[in-house]
């Protein structure tokens, strides 16, 4: 019987995310992933030949599916596909082990899928720190029932694993246990320090990776230019919430905002009676600490639909301690899976491109392979390669990175910067963009609309238009 129960969760949400996985594009967040990987398939380092913002561990995974599958869009969502569907799987064992009932376990899975993958559903490292993170709550409530050494190393390896991905949850992840095993003392049992030793290993990894590859000193000096410059330009606070258009929608979308916090710490204020606190606490508080580390450095819509799908944690948490909230927690339940489903289809895909329900023309190119809103990309893509050779560079002027994986052509400099570079940055685009001898800049900016900076400078004063298609401008090099 257990084995058709998570073959029917298994079957529903391939069948459910079959629908949305493979539709939209989104040109500089998904590009900047597909093009990272991209780039260290062809041989290049992160750090070392291009900057990467994040710890390198999903380029690897994405490469890994480049080489079974391809290079194309429908690769990063074939690997989103997999990962939902043992996301899913994980969620459905954890809550049907803590609940015994298959009906909210079932709502459960529900919540994730109409939140995360149905929202994100190209490969950014989030979507692996989504399952790593599930997975480490499964080998907590093992410490918690039998308190095995051997668990205690596992969720330390797979701490390890999250930092790897994405660091920022890495950090978050082994902070959360820390405060559990400080925080209660039947825990920890002298056994504690192989959670640490597994925790160990995500840092030793990286330090030995930097150091193989001779990546550190881009590693540091990237990380450093990141917090010092690139966050702070990207801290803005959550736009729908700011332009709403009254003060009551205000209060209602900054509560959407809030709600995995607010939910979470009433969670909390209830578990401290139950006599399953560890687990309740560890649902919680896992919660809170993605959600912290999630929000920053944009509280946008993008950066909250993920965290919305571990709603179910701190409602299960609920759930479990009075039966006095279970009807409102089933209502909830159904209100969070609505709205996801209902934004996944009718909002803008990743915000700002067309909403999924409109992404209805198939590109059959061999790079694409995915649902898209129009033909234009398409027809820009095939432009560019047929005016270019496999060995060229060209350059997105300023931030779609897409371009590079699309139409397979090589990005002359080592930045992948989604805001208007300073004039030291402007004068190294310059040199890179000569010295490797650029044929073809793209654009979607009117030139009467830039600065006087010296790389709009430069390609004024060097490139010709060669082409106008669907809003971009094609500029290429003088002969």
């Amino acid at each position: 019987m257990k084995k058709i129960e998570y073959l029917a969760v298994a079957v529903l949400s391939l069948l459910i995310f079959s629908f949305f996985y493979n539709k939209g594009v989104s040109f500089a967040d998904e590009g900047y992933i597909l093009h990272s990987a991209q780039r260290l398939f062809n041989g290049e380092l992160p750090y070392k030949d291009f900057n990467f913002i994040y710890t390198p561990l999903s380029l690897y995974a994405i490469s890994l599916g480049f080489l079974l599958f391809g290079e194309s869009i429908l690769t990063g969502r074939i690997l989103v596909l997999i990962i939902a569907v043992i996301t899913s799987l994980s969620i459905y064992l954890l809550i049907k082990n803590l609940t015994k009932n298959k009906f909210i376990s079932f709502l459960s899975v529900l919540v994730y899928l109409s939140w995360a993958p149905t929202h994100i559903s190209f490969p950014l490292p989030i979507n692996f720190c989504i399952l790593t993170g599930i997975l480490s709550l499964i080998v907590f409530t093992k410490i918690a029932d039998s308190k095995r050494r051997e668990y205690y190393f596992i969720l330390g390896v797979l701490v390890s694993v999250t930092f790897l991905f994405k660091q920022n949850f890495g950090i978050s992840l082994f902070t959360v246990y820390a405060i559990l095993f400080i925080f209660f003392k039947n825990l920890r049992q002298g056994k504690v320090l192989w959670y640490f030793a597994g925790s160990f290993l995500g840092i030793l990894s990286l330090g030995l990776y930097l150091f193989v590859t001779n990546s550190l000193s881009g590693f540091v000096s990237h990380s450093y230019y990141s917090f010092d410059q690139y966050f702070p330009k990207h801290t803005i606070k959550a736009p729908s919430v700011l332009t709403a258009s009254s003060p009551i929608i205000s209060i209602l979308k900054l509560a959407v905002y809030l709600s995995p916090l607010i939910i979470s710490l009433f969670a909390i204020f209830l578990s401290f009676k139950s006599k399953a606190k560890e687990k309740l606490f560890a649902l919680s508080l896992f919660v809170i600490g993605y959600y912290l580390v999630g929000i920053y450095p944009s509280t946008d819509y993008v950066h909250l639909s993920p965290l919305l799908a571990l709603l179910f944690l701190p409602l299960i948490a609920i759930f479990l301690k009075d039966k006095k909230y279970n009807f409102l927690i089933i209502l909830l339940f159904i209100a969070v899976i609505s709205a996801g489903f209902y934004t996944a289809l009718f909002k803008g895909f990743y915000r700002w491109s067309a909403p999924i329900i409109d992404q209805k023309y198939f590109s059959a190119h061999p790079r694409i392979k995915a649902w898209i809103n129009s033909p234009d990309f398409e027809k820009l893509t095939y432009y560019i390669q047929e005016n270019s050779g496999k060995d060229d560079y060209i350059y997105y002027y300023l931030f779609e990175p897409m371009f590079y994986f699309i139409t397979d052509r090589k990005n002359p400099t080592k930045y992948l910067d989604s805001f208007i570079p300073d004039e030291k940055l402007n004068k190294e685009y310059v040199k890179a963009i000569k010295v490797r001898n650029t044929k073809l800049i793209i654009t979607s900016t009117p030139s009467n609309t830039w600065s006087d900076a010296a790389l709009p400078k430069y390609i004024i004063e060097n490139y010709a238009i060669s082409a106008t298609i669907a809003g971009y401008t094609v500029w290429e090099l003088n002969k």
